[in-house]
């Protein structure tokens, strides 16, 4: 069975957000530039097996039984970039380009479905010193022919965000096999041949995985000396952008980012923060408040176990806008003093 382009669209949607908090929310400037020893995150691979049926929905497969498999290869770079206007010191970050494929999808019929692309993932950071973060980065671009998108998100820490050096130590125990999670989800992460490591574990809300029997994920990270940094173009440009017309109605499509924070009463005299013009056809705004104790910290365990960046986000006082039409939605968050905290863009192609 082919899974139509409505399908597909929602499957590449959660795996592209999935990918993005797994492995671009920040990174941690942990190494010494000077050190030409240190290693560098050069690869990705492995699996994981979506067994609960939040695993499933989590991905936009609600069709489907839980049971299918996502496959990555990814390589990894790390990259600088280059004309960023608004910028003191010049932005660094990673770059992730390779394959996606979902199979084993099964639907209510006992049809097999498969989901495959290509995909790029781009993060960026600036920093006013070694470990305070000023502004960050993503665009993910997924090829998946009628089902492709693009989205781009930016972040700014106001006043900057501490990383400090080896903070994801704690969240680790040394056993015999090599590092064991402390809290959450069971995860191990093990030393192979060569400079390379394997992480196996279970996924969140999984009852049946315990790690004594079975894992549902299991990925292989491999390092390489540092090379030189790949100069790229900077990516989108974040600024107000003008309406047309009285726009209302309720944008539905950046609805479960919304749910992750805590908005209040609508408004009516905002102006939505994009990378480019929307020809919007609704559009809204809601108070924004933040919550005493609030930390949005996305698979934080998993990333610094892979060897990529992990981070978090703690939502403030201020406005959230949304502004959509059929192929592209955008969101935007803006504090008290009109400063643009976070902005999430989506085009579908």
């Amino acid at each position: 069975m082919a899974v139509n382009d409505g399908q597909a669209t929602t499957i590449v949607e959660y795996l592209v957000l999935a990918i993005v908090l797994m492995a671009t929310i920040s990174l941690n400037e942990s190494t010494n530039d000077d050190d030409e020893t240190t290693l560098e995150l050069t690869h990705i691979s492995g699996d994981m097996i979506l067994s609960t049926r939040s695993s499933m929905d989590g991905l936009g497969l609600y069709e489907f039984e839980r049971g299918a498999r996502a496959s990555i290869e990814m390589d990894v770079s790390a990259v600088i970039s280059d004309g960023c206007e608004t910028c003191v010191n010049v932005p660094k970050g990673v770059r992730l380009n390779g394959t996606v494929v979902i199979t084993e999808l099964i639907d209510d019929a006992g049809r097999l479905g498969k989901v495959e692309a290509t995909l790029e993932v781009i993060y960026l950071y600036e920093s006013v010193k070694s470990g305070f973060i000023t502004k960050e980065w993503v665009r993910i671009d997924w090829d998946a022919g009628p089902a492709s998108s693009q989205w781009d998100v930016v972040i700014t820490h106001d006043p900057p965000r501490w990383v400090p050096e080896g903070r994801d130590n704690a969240a680790f125990i040394s056993v015999d096999d090599g590092r064991e999670s402390r809290n959450g989800p069971w995860l191990l992460v093990r030393e192979v041949i060569g400079s390379s490591q394997n992480i196996m574990g279970c996924i969140p809300t999984s009852f049946t995985c315990d790690g004594t029997t079975q894992h549902e994920f299991n990925f292989t990270s491999n390092f390489e000396q540092r090379r030189v940094p790949q100069t790229i173009p900077h990516i989108a440009s974040w600024a107000p952008i003008q309406t047309s017309g009285n726009l209302t109605g309720t944008p539905v499509l950046m609805e479960d980012v919304r749910e992750l924070l805590t908005t209040g009463e609508r408004r009516s005299d905002s102006t939505p923060w994009c990378p480019m013009a929307i020809n919007g056809e609704t559009l809204a705004s809601w108070e924004m408040s933040s919550s005493d104790g609030v930390n949005i910290a996305p698979m934080s365990t998993i990333l610094s176990a892979t060897g990529l960046p992990s981070g978090s986000f703690s939502p403030i006082d201020g406005m959230w806008t949304e502004i959509e039409n059929e192929d592209e939605a955008c969101a935007s968050a803006i504090d008290e003093q009109g400063i643009l905290i976070i902005g999430i863009y989506k085009h579908n192609a």
